[in-house]
C-alpha cells in the first residue's frame, strides 16, 4: 500500500531559545520554544512573582503558539508561579525589567535560525479594546502610545492586581531592544484597562507568530484544511415573525464565482448583502412589511444572517481566529478588526453623519448601524469598525461607508473559507506535492497528453470525455432551469402570501377601525349623556329654586295680606271705639270708676247704661252700634273681591309656571336636534375618512397586483426564450457530437 503522500508533510518551525539576566537582587531565566515544532518544549512553568503579568505572557503561548518558561529569584529564593512575591517584597520593577530583556534574547537566539524579514502587522480587539501594533524587522525605533489605562478614573489606573501599568511600557521596550526590532503600539480605543493590556500582549504574540510563518514560507498561517475533514459548513436559516419572511442560505466552501441570489425588496440592503457575502456564498430572500418602513426587513434579515453564519461556524475549526482588513468603495476607506470570540460587541467610529443624510437610498442611515450591530450581535463576535481618514478627503455618504464596512468585514479572502480540496494552492502543492498544478488540473489534462502520444483507446477516451462535456453541460442548464422555475414558484407563494397577509392586514386594520370608532361614539355619547345630564340636574335644581322662591313670594304675600287686614281690622275697632267715645255713648279707659268686687252686678245692660250719660236704653245703643257696624252686602263684596285676588295670583302662577315649562322643553328640543346634527356630522365625517383610507389601500392593492402580474408575465417570456434557446443548443450539441 502507497504511503499518502500527504503524511509525509514536514511544517517548517522553529528551535529554542534561552536567556538569562541578573540585576542587584533579582535573577530571571528566560526559555522560548516553538509549539509547533519538534524541539523539546521547557517544562518550568511562568513565575515570576507577578500573577498579572504572568497571565500576560501566557498569551505568547496561546496566541503566538509558543512554549514559554519564566524563574526568577530573589536573594537565592525561587519565586512561587501564581503569586505576588515580586510586588509583597518591592522588586516588581526590576522583576519586569529583567524579564523584558531576557525575553526578548531567547526571542532572537530562537529567531537566528530564520530570522524574519520587514514589517508585519496585527490587531487585536478584546470587548471595547483595540491595539494596533506593528514590528518592524528593518528598523530599531519604539514608540509606545498606550495611556491612559482605562476611563476610570480619567488618567487611567496605576495598578491591576499587583502589576503596576507603568510597567507594561517598560517590557515591551526592552523586549523589542533585545530582539533588535522596531515596535510601535497604539491604543486606538479602550475604556478597561485590563482590556487594553491584555490586547497588546495578543497583539504582540500574534504580530510575532505571523513573522514567524513569513519567514517559514507559509501562507495565511499554514496549509488549509479540506472540507472532508473538517466537514461541510452550509446552513440554511428560515425566520417569521409578524413583519418578516426571511430564508437565508450560507456556504462557507462554496466558490466564491457561484452566482449568488440576494431579494429583500430593499436595494441598499441587497447591495450591502452582497458586499457582505463576497468571500462566501450567501442567499438571501425576505418579504415584509415593506409598505410600513424598512426597519423590520433590515433588522430581521442581519439578525438571521449572522445566526446563520455563527452556525455554519460550529466550532471554528479550521478557522482564524482574529484578522483585520481594509477595503474601500468611492471616497470611503474603513478598517475592520475580527474576532469570533463568542463575545458579541461591535465598536464603531463611523461618521454615518458626514453629508447629514436622513437616507441611504432607500434604506434609513441610522439602519445601517443597527444593521452591523444585529448582524455582529447574533454572529457572536466582537467587530471593530475604524474610519481611515486619508488628509485632504471629503466625508463619504453613509451608503458608501456601508458598502465599505461590509467589503473590510468579510473580503473575499477571509479566515472564514476553506479549500475544497487540501490541493487547491497552487503554492502550497509545489511545497508539498513537487508541483504547482493542482491534482484535478492534472487529471483533466491527462486525456489531452494521452491523444497527443497516440496511447491506445486515447480517441474513445477524448469522445467520451466530450460527451460527459456536453452532459455536465446539459445538466447544468437543466440546474439552472430548476432554479429559474424555483425562483418563480418562490415569487408566486410570495405573492399569494403577501397579499394574504395584506387581505389580513386590511381586515385588521377595518376591524380595530370599526372598534375605534365604536369606541369614540360610545365616548361622545356618554359625555353628551354626562352634559345632558348635568344641564338637566341644572334645569331642575334652577326650577326648585324658582318654585320656592314663588312659594316664599306668596307666602310672604298672604302674611302681608294678612296682616294688612288684621291692621284693617285692628284700625276700624279703634276707629269704633273712638266713635263711641266721640258720640258719648262710652267712657274711656281713665274715665271708667272701677266697682266694688263685692258688689253685686246688675245686668251688663244696665251696667253699660249706667257708665254712659247720653245713651237712655239699650236699644239705643244698639241701634248706635249698628249704624256704625258694615253690612252683611258690604262683608260680601269685601270677602268675594279677596278671594278674587287670591284666585287671579293663583291663575297668574300657573300661568308663569305653563310659560316656563314651555320654554324649558322648547331649548331641550333645540339641544337635543343639534346635538343629533353633531352626531351625524362626526359620523359623516368618520365614514369620510374610512373610505379614503379603504380607497388608498385598494389602489396600492390593485398597484401590487399589476407589478406581480407583469413579473410573472416577464418570467413565462425569459422562461419560454431560455427553454427555447436549450432547445437549440441541445440539437446543435447533438449534431456537433454525431
Amino acid at each position: 500500500m502507497a504511503e499518502d503522500p500527504k503524511r509525509r508533510l514536514a511544517w517548517p518551525s522553529y528551535g529554542r531559545g534561552r536567556a538569562e539576566r541578573s540585576g542587584q537582587e533579582v535573577k530571571v531565566l528566560v526559555e522560548v520554544a516553538d509549539a509547533t515544532g519538534p524541539a523539546e518544549l521547557p517544562s518550568e512553568p511562568i513565575a515570576c512573582g507577578i500573577a498579572y503579568l504572568d497571565h500576560m505572557l501566557d498569551q505568547l503561548n496561546s496566541h503566538g503558539q509558543l512554549r514559554v518558561s519564566v524563574q526568577a529569584w530573589r536573594a537565592g529564593q525561587l519565586l512561587r508561579p501564581h503569586s505576588n512575591d515580586a510586588f509583597v517584597q518591592g522588586c516588581d520593577s526590576e522583576v519586569a525589567e529583567l524579564v523584558g530583556s531576557a525575553l526578548g534574547a531567547a526571542l532572537r537566539q530562537m529567531l537566528d535560525e530564520r530570522r524574519p524579514s520587514g514589517s508585519f502587522r496585527f490587531l487585536v480587539p478584546l470587548d471595547e479594546a483595540l491595539t494596533d501594533l506593528s514590528l518592524d524587522f528593518s528598523e530599531a525605533s519604539v514608540e509606545i502610545a498606550l495611556a491612559p489605562f482605562g476611563a476610570f478614573p480619567p488618567a487611567g489606573r496605576q495598578r491591576i492586581g499587583s502589576f503596576r501599568t507603568a510597567l507594561t511600557e517598560v517590557i515591551l521596550r526592552r523586549v523589542a531592544e533585545e530582539l533588535k526590532v522596531g515596535l510601535k503600539v497604539k491604543k486606538l480605543r479602550g475604556d478597561n484597562a485590563h482590556h487594553i493590556v491584555e490586547a497588546t500582549f495578543k497583539s504582540f504574540a500574534r504580530c510575532l507568530r505571523r513573522a514567524m510563518d513569513a519567514a517559514s514560507g507559509l501562507v495565511n498561517g499554514g496549509p488549509r484544511f479540506s472540507a472532508a475533514v473538517l466537514g461541510e459548513r452550509r446552513v440554511q436559516k428560515k425566520r417569521g415573525t409578524k413583519e418578516t419572511n426571511i430564508d437565508i442560505s450560507v456556504d462557507l466552501d462554496l466558490s466564491p464565482e457561484t452566482p449568488e441570489r440576494v431579494a429583500t425588496g430593499f436595494h441598499t440592503l441587497d447591495a450591502l448583502l452582497r458586499r457582505l457575502g463576497s468571500g462566501l456564498q450567501l442567499t438571501a430572500s425576505c418579504v415584509g412589511d415593506a409598505w410600513i418602513d424598512e426597519h423590520h426587513s433590515v433588522e430581521d434579515v442581519m439578525i438571521t444572517v449572522g445566526q446563520a453564519l455563527h452556525q455554519a461556524l460550529g466550532s471554528k475549526a479550521g478557522c482564524c481566529r482574529m484578522a483585520f482588513a481594509e477595503a474601500a468603495y468611492q471616497s470611503a476607506q474603513v478598517l475592520c478588526v475580527m474576532d469570533l470570540s463568542n463575545r458579541p460587541m461591535l465598536c464603531s467610529d463611523l461618521q454615518w453623519q458626514g453629508q447629514q443624510e436622513e437616507m441611504a437610498e432607500d434604506v434609513s442611515v441610522e439602519m445601517l448601524h443597527h444593521a452591523f450591530e444585529s448582524f455582529v450581535v447574533n454572529a457572536a463576535m466582537t467587530v471593530h469598525l475604524v474610519q481611515v481618514r486619508p488628509e485632504g478627503a471629503v466625508s463619504p455618504c453613509a451608503l458608501d461607508l456601508a458598502l465599505a464596512a461590509a467589503e473590510a468585514a468579510l473580503p473575499a479572502e477571509n479566515g472564514f473559507r476553506k479549500d475544497r480540496e487540501i490541493d487547491g494552492d497552487a503554492e502550497y502543492c509545489k511545497r508539498f506535492w513537487g508541483s504547482e498544478r493542482p491534482v484535478l488540473a492534472l487529471q483533466a489534462s491527462a486525456l489531452e497528453m494521452q491523444a497527443s502520444v497516440g496511447w491506445p483507446g486515447a480517441s474513445m477516451k477524448v469522445r467520451q470525455a466530450r460527451v460527459e462535456k456536453l452532459t455536465r453541460k446539459f445538466e447544468l442548464e437543466k440546474h439552472k432551469q430548476e432554479i429559474v422555475a424555483f425562483e418563480m414558484d418562490h415569487i408566486e407563494q410570495a405573492h399569494v402570501e403577501e397579499q394574504r397577509q395584506i387581505h389580513r392586514f386590511s381586515l385588521r386594520e377595518r376591524l380595530r377601525q370599526n372598534r375605534a370608532a365604536k369606541d369614540e361614539w360610545e365616548a361622545r355619547g356618554h359625555e353628551l349623556w354626562q352634559e345632558n345630564m348635568k344641564v338637566r340636574m341644572t334645569r331642575e335644581n334652577e326650577q326648585m329654586r324658582f318654585s320656592d322662591k314663588v312659594l316664599r313670594t306668596q307666602q310672604e304675600k298672604e302674611l302681608t295680606l294678612r296682616r294688612q287686614a288684621a291692621e284693617e281690622v285692628l284700625k276700624g275697632t279703634q276707629d269704633f271705639e273712638s266713635g263711641l267715645v266721640t258720640l258719648g255713648l262710652t267712657k274711656t279707659k281713665e274715665d271708667v270708676i272701677p266697682e266694688d268686687s263685692s258688689e253685686e252686678e246688675t245686668d251688663s245692660v244696665e251696667k253699660l247704661l249706667a257708665q254712659t250719660s247720653k245713651v237712655a236704653s239699650a236699644k239705643e245703643l244698639v241701634e248706635a252700634l249698628q249704624a256704625k257696624l258694615p253690612t252683611g252686602q258690604e262683608l260680601n263684596y269685601e270677602a268675594n273681591l279677596f278671594m278674587r285676588k287670591i284666585k287671579e295670583s293663583k291663575e297668574a302662577g300657573a300661568i308663569a309656571r305653563r310659560e316656563r315649562e314651555r320654554r324649558r322643553r322648547r331649548v331641550l328640543v333645540e339641544q337635543q336636534r343639534e346635538q343629533e346634527m353633531l352626531e351625524e356630522n362626526q359620523l359623516e365625517q368618520v365614514l369620510l375618512e374610512k373610505l379614503g383610507r379603504e380607497s388608498i389601500e385598494e389602489s396600492a392593492i390593485s398597484y401590487r397586483s399589476w407589478r406581480v402580474n407583469m413579473f410573472e408575465e416577464v418570467f413565462v417570456r425569459n422562461r419560454q426564450a431560455r427553454q427555447q434557446q436549450y432547445i437549440a443548443q441541445k440539437r446543435a450539441d447533438k449534431e456537433e457530437a454525431g
